[in-house]
């Protein structure tokens, strides 16, 4: 494979093996090259499906769980690279998906295509192992950042639609109440009242719908999808996306048992687990990883119908004096401009709006245990 495929080479940056179970879709038309590449990436941690065109990986995409990155040969038959990034892009359920492109076109065509990465065949694999790390880790970042906008945004708009709605329903019982007291008349002053009244409860009315829309993006009250999850897929999906975070300042341990599946919204319940590892992580001041551990177990609860997910660390701990707080939105220990007070909060709407329970247990300068109950169901059949 000398002629197309090269382990030789200096990466620019120091490559760290990604996470157990980084998904990567491998398109490449030439069977050789794809065998290849498919054995080698596997070697290296990557859990690798493959397509011989970009048709069949559009299929792949269109019907197997979306992959954290895509390594695209760029010219191939039936649908070449440039074409399925035209259809990936512009389908709102795949364009987020990062893309590394490679080929043996030194052409501008080839080196102009719109995607994160690009590579000159013949490849040199650690090359490739280092862009790839590189782009995996930019989109686990934006991952993360988005849903921290997302979720403050959605903890103020629930804020805001709640002072709002409170008056609007007074002012709307009292415009109604005004409305039916007001005497037929036919003397213009009488109707331009009755007129003003009516065109008060009709932009009232709109008050109304517009806050009704704007608590659709606030925890808990937007459309969710809920299926059956396994527990153990999440934690580990939440590990991935938070462990580079983590490795800076402790040692992170799993210990994670069983097939417990739980009814959810798989968006909010990675969520859930991503703040509490975060929340771990900050809780460790940098510099001392090797001493500090941040461990997470997940356990069935025999005969409780429940499973048991703990987030322990060893960091300084949450004063006694705030203990009681943690949980209310903006509240937060940590300096001005470093933290919104919002994830916590948002981890107890989750974990009630599940049926479950959220706990925790905290020394100052021991460490805290976060612990979260969720009730369990069947494994899908």
């Amino acid at each position: 494979m000398a002629h197309v495929l090269s382990t030789t080479g200096v990466a620019e940056e120091p490559y760290r093996a990604p996470s157990a179970g980084t998904r990567l879709l491998l398109v490449e038309d030439d069977t050789s090259i794809r065998l290849a590449l498919a054995e080698m990436l596997g070697d290296e941690g990557f859990s690798v499906t493959t397509a011989e065109n970009g048709r069949e990986a559009l299929d792949n995409l269109h019907h197997g769980a979306p992959p954290d990155v895509i390594l695209l040969d760029l010219m191939m038959p039936v649908m070449d690279g440039w074409e399925f990034r035209v259809e990936q892009r512009a389908d709102p359920l795949l364009c987020g998906i990062p893309l590394l492109a490679m080929s043996a076109d030194l052409s501008a065509k080839a080196r102009a295509i719109a995607a994160d990465g690009y590579l000159r065949k013949p490849i040199e694999f650690a090359e490739l192992l280092r862009q790839l790390h590189t782009i995996v880790g930019r989109a686990a970042r934006q991952r993360l950042a988005a849903a921290d906008r997302m979720a403050a945004l959605g903890t103020l708009a629930s804020g805001i639609a709640h002072e709002i709605n409170n008056p609007l329903t007074y002012v709307m019982a009292n415009l109604q109440m005004l409305g039916e007291r007001l005497p037929a008349s036919s003397d213009p002053a009488a109707r331009g009242l009755s007129d003003a009244v009516s065109e008060a409860m009709e932009g009232a009315e709109r008050i109304r719908k517009l806050v009704k829309q704007v608590q659709m993006v606030s925890p808990g009250q937007h459309e969710e999808r809920i299926t059956t999850v396994a527990l153990r897929e999440i934690v580990e999906a939440a590990v991935a996306l938070t462990e580079n975070q983590i490795r800076h300042r402790a040692h992170l341990v799993r210990d994670l048992d069983g097939s417990a599946y739980v009814r959810g919204d798989h968006e909010r319940l990675e969520q859930l687990f991503v703040h509490l590892l975060l929340n771990a992580a900050q809780a460790i001041p940098e510099g001392h990883a090797t001493k500090n551990q941040v461990r997470i177990t997940l356990r069935e609860l025999p005969g409780q119908g429940a499973a048991m997910a703990a987030i322990e660390d060893t960091g300084t701990g949450i004063p006694l004096e705030v203990q009681e707080r943690i949980f209310q939105p903006f509240f937060t220990t940590k300096p001005i401009g470093q933290g919104k007070g919002l994830g916590l909060s948002i981890c107890r709407g989750i974990v009630t709006a599940l049926g479950g329970q959220i706990s925790f247990q905290s020394e100052p300068a021991s460490g805290t245990t976060f612990r979260v109950v969720l009730p369990t169901t069947t494994g899908p059949a």
